[in-house]
């Protein structure tokens, strides 16, 4: 009669954390698809000029990180200039639009000279973009995406 309690016990234990489990993963399950938590961005379209493209000591050393790209790359130097600043000055960040920023790829690598000319990046040209700035979360503060950039795109990596 013990041995049933403790069996009949231990099923309602395991039933009460496969629950909580169930419950806490239906609760949370937009947190478990980002990383750095659920965060949200004021998203403000622009445009980002080209202003430098340059081989560093940092670009160049890439090539020979272990698990790296395995080809040097190109430290590239943007501005961004907002379309519009009728109802986005506040929420514009004055450093973002009087620096410099650098576009990487989503990994955090330098572009390699293939992407530079698949992606048509040179000195002066301006691409459509958008800046991010963090409103909500712990993410980020301040991105960009370029609809005509694919910053996922590492094809020089496996040539």
């Amino acid at each position: 009669m013990k041995n049933k309690i403790l069996l009949g016990l231990f099923f309602i234990f395991c039933a009460i954390i496969l629950a909580n489990l169930f419950f806490a993963k239906r609760i949370n399950g937009q947190s478990n698809r980002l990383v750095g938590g659920p965060c949200e961005y004021n998203k403000i379209d622009g445009s980002c000029q080209i202003i430098s493209i340059t081989k560093t000591a940092e670009s160049i050393h890439q090539a020979t990180i272990g698990g790296g790209p395995g080809y040097e790359g190109y430290e590239i130097k943007f501005k961004f200039s907002p379309s519009s600043f009728a109802q986005d000055e506040g929420s514009l960040s004055r450093d973002a639009l009087n620096k410099e920023h650098t576009l990487t790829l989503a990994n955090s690598w330098y572009p390699g000279e293939k992407f530079l000319e698949k992606y048509q990046i040179r000195e002066g040209a301006f691409f459509d973009c958008k800046i991010c700035i963090i409103a909500k979360g712990a993410c980020t503060p301040v991105a960009f995406e370029f609809p005509d950039i694919n910053t996922s795109d590492y094809f020089e990596t496996y040539e």
